[in-house]
């Protein structure tokens, strides 16, 4: 376990295809409730899918703006309560 709440596992979820399938968009997530220091909010890495190696990191709000809501998980304050 970490020491502290600066990390804390979470879930990874495959978000779209780039570059005719050469690119993957992949979101980290922080669950709502998890007690993690980053709980509620997410990060978006496009990597390439041929060799596995990371191309670039998004914060949540930035992702969104550069590729769109719709395959884009939401922050948890954006969240509705079902």
């Amino acid at each position: 376990m970490w020491s502290t709440l600066d990390y804390c596992a979470g879930e990874v979820v495959g978000l779209q295809w780039l570059n005719g399938s050469n690119e993957i968009l992949v979101a980290g997530l922080a669950g709502p409730d998890s007690g993690c220091k980053y709980m509620g909010d997410f990060v978006v890495f496009r990597i390439d899918a041929m060799v596995g190696r990371f191309l670039q990191a998004y914060l949540g709000k930035d992702a969104q703006r550069i590729f769109g809501k719709e395959d884009l998980p939401r922050s948890a304050e954006t969240t509705d309560d079902l």
